[in-house]
């Protein structure tokens, strides 16, 4: 699975996580995690999946910061 579909898989799982009620200040946090575990059940490089986590976390924060929250 490439990383530019990896990225925003990632991204919605991470929603749907601080929606269930994780904090937001665990989302990079989750978002790597979610790109390890992504990466292992698509028999993945684990460094791919490292690399996606943190590029979405990347553009989460990219995002909020733009928006100003």
């Amino acid at each position: 699975m490439e990383l530019s579909i990896l990225s925003p898989l990632i991204l919605a799982f991470v929603q749907l996580f601080k929606e269930a009620g994780v904090p937001s200040r665990f989302a990079p946090v989750l978002a790597v995690a979610i790109g390890l575990g992504l990466s292992w059940a698509f028999n993945q490089d684990y460094l791919q999946g490292v690399i996606a986590g943190f590029v979405a976390s990347g553009i989460w924060s990219s995002v909020k910061s733009t928006i100003g929250r």
